[in-house]
């Protein structure tokens, strides 16, 4: 899977920068296109990108991002940049003015197809239905912020990948952990039955959880918080009381998240009703981590989940 999105120099490069008329708006990490089309009353997102880059090409998009507003953090599924520069220079797009339209002729990018699930996939996912359909799982019960992360919000991934709403795709043996791909609504796990394959499992569908919910504030810290007290939930939910546990971590600077989420997580077994504060060591926890640092003080931006295409 990529690890940097896909870019290229524009069929009509712009001819000039801000567009007329446009309105200042400051795109702080915290912002994302679904914030800034909500900031004017926009229900098509693509308005306000089109106004800004002139293109409904999301390589190109990706293009003006990089070059154009210096954007050098990537979002979640790795595909995209976010508004968030490593030298935390502020940045600023631009918003339609009352009464812009976008030329009709124009239109918006087709929702992206998905690949049919092979045998393996189908088989994979058979360990995500059984993994989300398990007893643990009904010791995973929380809040963070406005969400609630039960039992019944993993049921409603299950139906979905039953209706094909979701897909499922094995990833291959030397891949190191599952991942949720927001843009395609697609599941990438590990095939395997161990307590940590299915404790991956769990964190991934907390992020399809968010992305049903169309979570397009939720901050990247509570995000992953949450993905992480789900499997740390499961897991020690998964074994005797007498054997619970922290999950470790395959690397060294995994083992503060693990361990923190750990704590959470015994303390929700033992009937804590937890408050937004006793997220804090967590979150960062998270936050220091290599692999979130750079935007950790973001939001995740999920744009919801629409039929897409073949999965069968």
């Amino acid at each position: 899977m990529a690890n940097k999105p896909i870019m290229k120099y524009p069929k009509n490069p712009l001819a000039k920068w801000p567009p007329t008329g446009g309105i200042p708006y400051p795109a702080s990490a915290f912002a994302s296109w679904w914030t800034a089309a909500e900031a004017c009353s926009r229900d098509n997102v693509w308005d306000v990108i089109y106004f800004n880059f002139q293109t409904t090409d999301g390589a190109e998009v990706n293009y003006y991002m990089a070059n154009l507003l210096g954007c050098n953090v990537l979002t979640k599924n790795k595909k995209d940049f976010k508004f968030a520069r490593k030298d935390a220079m502020p940045i600023t797009i631009y918003l339609p003015p009352p009464g812009w339209q976008m030329d009709p002729s124009v239109g918006v990018p087709p929702k992206p197809q998905r690949p049919p699930m092979g045998f393996g996939d189908v088989a994979a996912a058979q360990i995500v239905l059984s993994t989300l359909g398990s007893a643990p799982m009904g010791w995973i019960n929380f809040h963070i912020g406005p969400y609630h992360i039960n039992t019944l919000e993993f049921r409603k991934i299950a139906d979905r990948i039953r209706s094909g709403t979701f897909a499922v795709y094995r990833l291959p043996g030397d891949a190191e952990k599952a991942e949720y791909d927001p843009e395609a609504n697609a599941l990438h796990i590990r095939f395997g039955w161990d307590i940590v394959d299915k404790a991956n499992i769990v964190h991934e569908a907390v992020h399809a959880i968010f992305d049903l919910k169309k979570a397009c504030n939720i901050f990247t810290l509570d995000d992953e918080a949450a993905a992480y007290l789900a499997e740390s939930l499961y897991a020690q939910a998964y074994v005797l009381p007498s054997d619970r546990r922290q999950l470790v971590g395959r690397y060294e600077e995994d083992q503060a998240i693990f361990m923190q989420s750990y704590l959470l997580a015994r303390s929700v077994l033992e009937g804590a009703e937890l408050g937004d504060a006793d997220f804090d060591p967590l979150r960062n926890a998270i936050a220091n981590h290599s692999e979130y640092k750079a935007g950790s003080r973001g939001v995740a931006a999920y744009d919801g989940v629409y039929e897409m295409g073949p999965v069968h």
